[in-house]
């Protein structure tokens, strides 16, 4: 019996994980991790600037601002880039010579990095709208006002623990547990607020628990390759101490991959129809609603339909345009899509053997088959 669970297990998740994958490839993820690990290069150190600024304003101590640092290097960096908190700590500490017209040049940089991220994670969500530059600030302000706040509490509390129950099974079982719920809120909050269009809270729990997994996985896997492989070996011999810049580099990269293939996850748990923009594949009744929305803002007078007001209703549904477009069901117009035809003319029951799928629900593609018979999008209208 466990045999066969885990077999039929399998059989399911291998098909998916392969269209999350193929979405992941198709959205270029690779190389927008690539791009902005050299972003990150630049944007880390002002937004720890600003961090540390912030715990000044907080009242924290310098001991709790060193606490936090600590925990941040030992939870988010592999322990062969150790000697990047080192690099970190002079930064900071030069950073207070700067005045005020560097803090804003510090914080305009960080914002370019956010701006970047935001554009990926608009791609993996196929919305092309855009927040207004205000709506951008408000965002971008909070995340910088509560990540230092939230790093804060974490290390008070683990503080508290330790001084409470001193060391045993107990105080380290709850620090990993906290180090491992900080990246979860982090991914999760991300995928929550990030992405132009509306995530669902389960969905972006889900990729925010598969991108942690995978965080910690790369975190550990990542430090043997370094000290164990003869290529990082070589690479230490001929660098020296500057084969610190690499490494760094490259475990930002894969901290990117990972963050995206988290998105890649909670887009398919919100929208499993439309994992695939390329192939145009979707849910019959996704399908014929987008075409009952076109033929009534046309009826009504609105004229044509632009695509990000019909992506932000149905996220991922760029595939299916061009599929009813190469069908001659739309036109791609100046301003939006339009109805190639009368919606009398256009066939619902064509369109339920096109997108309508037959595998394992015969009897219920039958039965629908029936229902759909004869009927034009006209008589969807009401």
């Amino acid at each position: 019996m466990p045999g066969k669970i885990f077999s039929r297990g399998i059989r399911r998740g291998v098909p998916v994980l392969k269209r999350i994958i193929g979405k992941f490839m198709e959205d270029k993820c690779l190389t927008h991790a690539g791009n902005l690990a050299y972003i990150c290069i630049l944007s880390l150190v002002p937004l720890l600037v600003v961090g540390a600024s912030l715990f000044s304003a907080y009242g924290l101590s310098q001991e709790m601002k060193s606490s936090v640092v600590e925990m941040f290097l030992r939870h988010l960096l592999p322990s062969t880039a150790e000697n990047v908190g080192d690099y970190i700590d002079s930064f900071i500490s030069n950073s207070r010579t700067i005045g005020i017209s560097g803090m804003v040049a510090l914080i305009i940089l960080s914002y370019s990095l956010f701006n970047a991220v935001e554009g990926v994670f608009q791609a993996i969500w196929s919305v092309k709208g855009d927040r207004s530059l205000i709506q951008k600030i408000l965002i971008f302000t909070n995340v910088l006002f509560w990540t230092p706040l939230l790093m804060g509490m974490s290390v008070y509390l683990r503080t508290r623990l330790e001084f409470v129950y001193h060391a045993n099974v107990f105080t380290e079982y709850a620090i990993s547990t906290v180090a491992f719920l900080l990246p979860w809120v982090g991914f999760t909050a991300a995928y929550l607020i990030i992405p132009v269009a509306k995530v669902r809270l389960k969905s972006a729990a889900l990729g925010g628990i598969v991108a942690t997994v995978f965080w910690y996985l790369i975190l550990h896997g990542f430090d043997l390759y370094v000290k164990y492989t003869q290529s990082m070996q070589t690479l230490s011999k001929l660098y020296g101490s500057l084969v610190i810049i690499p490494i760094f580099l490259i475990w930002i990269y894969f901290c990117w991959v990972v963050t995206f293939f988290g998105a890649e996850v909670a887009f398919y748990h919100q929208f499993p129809k439309f994992n695939s923009r390329e192939t145009g594949e979707g849910d019959f009744f996704t399908v014929l609603a987008i075409l009952i929305f076109v033929a009534s803002e046309y009826e009504q007078g609105s004229g044509c339909v632009e695509e990000d007001e019909i992506v932000k209703r149905w996220p991922g549904s760029n595939g299916v345009l061009r599929k009813l477009i190469d069908l001659g069901i739309l036109v791609e117009a100046d301003e939006g899509y339009l109805l190639t035809k009368p919606s009398g003319m256009i066939s619902v029951e064509r369109l339920y053997q096109i997108f309508a799928p037959r595998e394992g629900v015969g009897k219920v593609y039958e039965m629908f088959a029936k229902e759909v018979k004869g009927k034009t999008l006209r008589d969807c209208l009401g």
